[in-house]
């Protein structure tokens, strides 16, 4: 089991909560996001800035969207979707990690998806949900 880095990922928390801009973004966006340290099975950032790209699927406010964070492999199954490449890299939304996210955590807009893979996420999450 590999010891999480709690300490600095909470350093870098404050700094995004006291010094970060909300950040406009539209459904169907996929942004870099700073994602933090989790606990057990909640997906987590990598690198300098805990990062991962999450697609926005609907916004609520200027301060925060419902999101699903993304991994860099190529999956399907009943929790997964694949996209396609984003960034020259295989995505798949991890339809297991939807949840709310404050758009401080937000650092680049990577890009947008079309909005035929959109409605397909869509529908996979209204049938988990179901």
């Amino acid at each position: 089991m590999k010891t999480a880095d709690f300490d600095n990922w909470n350093e870098l928390k404050k700094d995004i909560n006291f010094k970060g801009e909300n950040k406009f973004y539209q459904p169907r966006d996929i942004w870099w996001c700073s994602m933090g340290i989790n606990i057990g099975t909640e997906s987590d950032g990598k690198g300098e800035g805990y990062r991962r790209p999450v697609i926005v699927i609907k916004g609520f406010n200027k301060e925060s969207f419902l999101g699903v964070a993304l991994t860099s492999k190529k999956r399907n199954g009943n929790y997964y979707l694949y996209l396609g490449k984003v960034e020259g890299k295989d995505t798949s939304a991890n339809l297991s990690q939807i949840r709310i996210f404050d758009t401080k955590r937000l650092v680049r807009k990577m890009t947008k998806l079309n909005q035929e893979k959109f409605e397909e996420l869509i529908s996979r999450i209204v049938n988990i949900i179901k």
